[in-house]
């Protein structure tokens, strides 16, 4: 993963925590399965399992999203409406991720989901004001859905985040790839919508969470080397700790 990252990260980080984000309405929109939930659903075996039985939850997801300061927050998903309570307990009840209108696919996602997603984001772009940010992961086809919006509605898109699980599709040129929700978190806090109050909670929720499982399940993409745009400034050391740990598991797994 390369980043432009900007000189001075740290010191907008100082400054938004004192003068808080940008006035702009932004809606998070978010995938479910592999990006918020760990499904495997390119395993058709885990991914029914998990999706009717399972209750785990990517490590620092639910954390980053209670503190991105967004309007609204909507989960845009191809599960069927058949699971709508179950994603609703486990989402906001257990793992708790903030509250939003689940948009979910229908009893017998017989629609093409590129189709499915493209189509309700189209309408929410119509009937919602405000900047987008998206986020999804590369297990389907979110990178494309998001970036030929983003292509068809420019002005409407803040910024496209693709989990990085599998790392067999070629970037679109949209999107930034993460392993890890703190990349989000630095992303965000570069494009002044996050403060250092928020970088620090999406950090210290990720390594609440010592079972390494629930960052780099078995079939995601687990990076030797892990390191993060920047290290420098106030939160050097916990996002140095973040760099170690992700580093050492993916070493020895």
């Amino acid at each position: 993963m390369k980043f432009d990252l900007l000189p001075g990260l740290f010191l907008i980080l100082a400054l938004s925590s004192q003068v808080g984000v940008a006035a702009e309405p932004t809606i998070l929109i978010s995938d479910i399965d592999d990006t918020a939930k760990i499904t495997h659903v390119r395993d058709s075996t885990d991914a029914t399992r998990n999706g009717l039985f399972g209750h785990d939850f990517f490590a620092g997801m639910a954390d980053l999203y209670r503190a991105m300061p967004v309007s609204r927050t909507l989960y845009l998903s191809g599960s069927p409406t058949l699971l709508r309570s179950k994603l609703a307990g486990d989402l906001f009840g257990g793992a708790g991720f903030p509250p939003g209108d689940l948009i979910l696919r229908g009893k017998f996602v017989f629609e093409d989901i590129y189709a499915f997603k493209s189509r309700n984001l189209r309408d929410l772009a119509k009937n919602l004001q405000g900047k987008f940010i998206l986020v999804g992961d590369d297990t389907e086809s979110d990178a494309d859905v998001f970036c030929d919006f983003a292509k068809d509605f420019p002005d409407r898109v803040a910024a496209v985040y693709i989990h990085r699980l599998m790392g067999d599709r070629e970037p679109r040129g949209c999107e930034l790839q993460y392993f890890l929700p703190i990349e989000i978190a630095v992303a965000e806090a570069k494009a002044g919508r996050l403060n250092s109050q928020g970088v620090k909670a999406a950090a210290q929720g990720l390594l609440k969470v010592t079972d390494m499982h629930f960052w780099f399940p078995a079939f995601a993409a687990c990076p030797r080397n892990y390191r993060l745009p920047s290290n420098q400034g106030p939160l050097r050391q916990i996002l140095g700790k973040i760099e170690t740990q992700a580093s050492n598991y993916c070493t020895n797994r």
